[in-house]
């Protein structure tokens, strides 16, 4: 699958371009300025980037394809990329992760400047919607979120309706002692069923007003 597009009422979701790299690089550098920021683990330092970059547009190449990445941007700069959305069907690698291994996991970040908008909650929700619970084969998604970290779960769990089912921890670089993480999940009828705090499904609202993405996940049957 190739040439994913994906728009929202305020975003758009496409496939990362070379052009993007630049911007990759903004966002983490953006990241790390403000010390109050919760790092995106894979982007501390430069190198990151182009490993991040490089790794997404392997992505496209691959079929049957199990990782995507997409560069959200705003509807009126569809060019300017300010954050991405990550769906990985692989179980986390055991070298990264203790105990427990989340099959498909979500993962996002919007650049620091553009938070605060609820463009996480809409990013995530059309990529969940349109990328995985529209393809029958996939009944539940899951995520990893530090237990500090707020504004994420608040996403997660308020916005997605995702709830706690454990706890891992993650072996970060060298030299770094691991972190702990919240093990969350949803499946495709409690994301659907899912109400917001002003007792809206806004999930499903948005499955019904999100223009169609080119094409689906393709994952081999197991």
């Amino acid at each position: 699958m190739k040439d994913i597009y994906i728009s929202t009422d305020n975003l758009i979701l496409r496939e990362i371009t070379a052009a993007d790299v630049f911007a990759i690089e903004r966002i983490r550098r953006s990241i790390n300025e403000e010390p109050n920021n919760i790092n995106y683990y894979d982007l501390t330092n430069p190198e990151d980037t182009v490993k991040f970059y490089r790794s997404a547009i392997d992505q496209q190449k691959t079929f049957p394809r199990r990782t995507i990445s997409l560069a959200v941007a705003e509807k009126s700069a569809p060019h300017n990329m300010i954050g991405f959305v990550i769906g990985e069907t692989t179980r986390l690698s055991s070298r990264k992760w203790k105990d427990k291994h989340a099959r498909i996991d979500l993962g996002y970040f919007i650049d620091p400047k553009f938070q605060r908008r609820g463009y996480a909650t809409e990013a995530s929700r059309a990529f969940l919607s349109k990328i995985f619970f529209e393809n029958p084969k996939f009944k539940q998604c899951n995520a990893t979120v530090r237990p500090d970290n707020v504004l994420s779960r608040q996403v997660l769990e308020g916005g997605l309706g995702m709830i706690q089912y454990g706890k891992t921890m993650k072996i970060m670089k060298p030299g770094n002692p691991p972190e702990p993480r919240l093990l969350l999940k949803v499946s495709r009828d409690e994301f659907f069923k899912h109400k917001n705090h002003l007792g809206k499904k806004k999930n499903l609202e948005i499955s019904t007003k999100t223009i169609q993405v080119k094409g689906f996940l393709q994952m081999k049957e197991r």
